[in-house]
């Protein structure tokens, strides 16, 4: 019998953590954004699974030479095992880890603030389309709220003098280039959140602290021993070297501020008014400085959030590296603990904010577009392909693509699910093309919601030379792939 008890007094986080998978997992297959990410996650975990290859390393970041790590990507592995290796599995992967992001989110926050607010900060979590979005993203920066949530708890226990924290501050660390490198941005904050504490460091938590952290950040120090240290060289040389500004931007702290901004207008789920993004990071800046001045924030947790905020504003306001969205997301926990301690502690207004902003975001996420060049389509298109040449006795067949660069990505994947041996249109196999977006210049013999194909013409190609220009290796097999290391 289930302890009724307990199941009373966290009958709302449960409700909210079911509503949050809820609403990540209806629609989630339709909305299935697979792609070049996605496809490099089901190539590492068939390395694994099939080759019983232990990689060190994900896949390349947009920072050349610079690889993400494989914490991600292992996690990922039972769930493609429990979907006999379909990419589905990996969508289930990231809907689980949002419960527990949920579940996190309330635990730690309703330590700190108390459970009004924990139970704020994961309700606003739950229904925020912002979230919903990020969360269904099959990418190894999607648990970065699940890695900032815990990363608080750990400074919070530093505060209080608990050793535990220092810990899980190591631990955390450790992993955060499997998720984003930004995230050792935040590594002053541990010595900041020691010396507020005044507690003496003794020498066994310094070892233990040091020894979480090289276990955690074993793989990284293995992959760079053994290839000459390429990871490192890459990082400083990006870090270093001046690169193109995107046009438009305005300047480094003008960029950072343009992405900041936007951010948090798609967090509040404002995005589309006609109101500039920088209004509502000012709005919710005041918001911090009026928690600030009641008192709401200790002065030291106040000082600690203070700079978690400005020093990636600063790093990459200075820093050379040309700035994306989700290098930014180490501050998504920031702007809802804000909004959840400004709700949790001003009731009558704090009401509004909580109703406007989940009426906002579900009316969003009722109008929602269904994607049609996703999952769904990419896997329908290569099964298509793959029969229609099993019908016109093909060994073997040549898939070329009419798109922009980047979106011929995302298939190799499935003509490996397939069983299908795929060369370049160069061979001489029979050619299949793929064309993506539908083009009113180009006539297609089929579609697949927004990508058409080409057939080949049948008549122009001979028994004799197929059968010679499917001999050699499965190019599908063995031709390298961009941002995934052999």
């Amino acid at each position: 019998m289930p302890n009724l008890k307990l199941v009373r007094k966290h009958a709302w986080i449960m409700a909210i953590i079911l509503v949050g998978i809820f609403l990540r997992a209806n629609g989630a297959v339709e909305n299935f954004l697979y792609s070049h990410d996605q496809d490099l996650l089901g190539w590492f975990v068939r390395d694994v699974v099939e080759n019983s290859h232990l990689r060190l390393i994900g896949q390349e970041t947009s920072q050349q030479g610079v690889f993400v790590g494989p914490v991600f990507y292992y996690l990922m592995v039972p769930f493609y095992l429990l979907f006999a290796m379909d990419p589905v599995g990996g969508l289930i992967g990231v809907i689980t880890l949002s419960a527990f992001t949920l579940g996190s989110l309330y635990f730690v926050v309703s330590k700190i603030f108390g459970r009004q607010v924990g139970i704020g900060i994961a309700f606003l979590y739950s229904v925020s389309l912002y979230s919903i979005l990020n969360d269904r993203e099959v990418v190894p920066t999607g648990p970065i709220v699940l890695w900032t949530v815990w990363f608080l708890f750990s400074l919070y226990s530093i505060l209080k003098k608990n050793s535990k924290g220092f810990y899980l501050a190591a631990f955390l660390l450790g992993l955060a280039w499997n998720i984003n490198l930004s995230l050792i941005l935040f590594a002053p904050l541990v010595f900041m959140a020691w010396y507020f504490s005044k507690a003496k460091l003794k020498l066994p938590v310094i070892i233990k602290t040091l020894a979480i952290t090289l276990i955690t950040f074993a793989p990284y120090i293995l992959f760079d021993l053994k290839h000459g240290f390429r990871l490192t060289k890459a990082i400083l040389l990006r870090s270093t070297t001046s690169q193109i500004i995107v046009e438009g931007s305005g300047g480094d702290f003008e960029r950072v501020i343009i992405l900041l901004s936007k951010n948090i207008a798609n967090i509040l789920g404002v995005i589309n008014l006609d109101i500039k993004h920088q209004f509502w990071l000012v709005a919710v800046l005041l918001v911090f400085v009026l928690l600030i001045k009641q008192r709401i924030f200790s002065k030291k947790l106040a000082i600690l959030l203070v700079t978690w905020l400005v020093t990636p504003i600063i790093f990459f306001s200075l820093n050379p590296i040309i700035l994306s969205e989700y290098y930014l997301n180490g501050l998504t926990l920031f702007w809802f603990l804000v909004l959840a301690v400004f709700v949790g502690s001003h009731r009558r207004l704090g009401m509004v904010v909580f109703i406007a902003f989940a009426s906002i975001n579900l009316l969003r996420y009722s109008k929602l577009p269904v994607n049609k060049s996703g999952y769904l389509e990419r896997k329908e298109i290569v099964h298509f392909i793959k029969n229609d040449s099993i019908a016109k006795g093909y060994p073997c067949v040549a898939i070329s693509y009419i798109t922009k660069p980047g979106y011929d990505f995302g298939y190799r994947y499935f003509y490996y699910l397939e069983d299908f041996h795929v060369n370049s249109p160069k061979s001489g196999s029979p050619v299949y093309t793929i064309v993506y977006p539908l083009r009113q210049d180009i006539t297609t013999d089929k579609t697949f919601g927004a990508i058409g194909l080409i057939l080949p013409d049948y008549q122009r190609y001979g028994r004799e030379e197929i059968n010679k220009s499917c001999s050699g290796e499965n190019s599908n097999l063995t031709d390298p792939m961009f941002g995934f290391p052999q």
